[in-house]
């Protein structure tokens, strides 16, 4: 395989780009646990998030015919910014590499920095986690059905969107250790899972969605908090979390003619950021 040169690679980065944007998109399950807004192309490095305050029931009157109400209902908007910062991921790629490969050396590396990168925003979204104020199980504690519908309780308080709820834990927290400890084993409890109703249970999605809430599996979640044998995942409103993009993959490709080599350089610019403390409630549970 011929070494690439300048004038190819400036023609190959377009369909490079397309490539890992699709595959980004595919795999990035995290971004549908959050409010995402890409600015790429608009000026500035700083999103700010509208958060308003909440407007009840007792804010709506019973309207008398011929009454003027001088009472008004108001409503605050905090903003909360959130700047960009850079993620990059540098590697030189040599010609004798790339000539010695099998397959398409160059769209191989990409797709495991994007990886990569994937996996890092995944990782800094769920260190947010810990950030919320309100909590349920503990270290030490195994999960329970009471430790969710008290995180449901408590986000239906606070006028989280009961509609749009997401829980984001761990391997361990999900699957279990051994048999227990995870939401799947504490589901199939009392043999609910045999028989009739449990088979079309199980095929409904059942265990992947928990008392209706959907279920994301995050490799990204500490299962070892703190050297306790213990992971830290969440049940929120998908409004809870922000994050703010001016892209979250580019590629640059450049041609080092006296290292005989392609430098090529994968970055995302993304920053994240916790938006209604009370939509989430930190879930730690012991899965030693």
């Amino acid at each position: 395989m011929a070494a690439s040169t300048t004038t190819t690679l400036a023609g190959i980065i377009p369909e490079l780009v397309g490539e890992v944007i699709y595959q980004l998109n595919q795999t990035v399950g995290i971004l549908d646990c959050v409010r995402w807004v890409d600015t790429k192309g608009q000026p500035g490095v700083s999103y700010d998030f509208p958060v308003f305050s909440a407007v009840t029931s007792s804010s709506v009157y019973a309207k008398t015919e011929g009454t003027d109400y001088t009472t008004w209902v108001t409503t605050t908007n905090t903003a909360v910014t959130a700047t960009v910062t850079e993620h990059t991921i540098p590697v030189f790629i040599t010609d004798l590499a790339v000539m010695g490969a099998q397959g398409d050396l160059m769209q191989m590396v990409i797709n495991l920095c994007v990886n990569a990168i994937r996996a890092k925003l995944e990782y800094d979204i769920v260190a947010l986690f810990s950030g919320f104020n309100n909590a349920v199980a503990a270290a030490g504690t195994s999960l329970t059905i009471a430790n969710i519908t008290d995180a449901m309780r408590y986000l239906k308080d606070n006028n989280a969107n009961m509609n749009n709820l997401v829980m984001v834990v761990s391997p361990k927290q999900f699957y279990g250790v051994n048999g227990a400890k995870g939401i799947a084993p504490l589901l199939k409890t009392d043999n609910v899972d045999a028989g009739t109703l449990g088979e079309e249970m199980k095929q409904k999605g059942f265990v992947v969605a928990p008392m209706g809430i959907p279920c994301l599996v995050s490799n990204e979640i500490n299962e070892d908090v703190s050297s306790g044998g213990d992971a830290l995942g969440c049940i929120m409103d998908r409004g809870a979390l922000g994050l703010h993009s001016k892209g979250l993959v580019n590629i640059e490709l450049q041609r080092d003619a006296s290292n005989l080599g392609t430098e090529l350089i994968c970055s995302g610019l993304w920053s994240e950021v916790e938006l209604v403390d009370g939509w989430g409630v930190e879930w730690l549970s012991d899965v030693s």
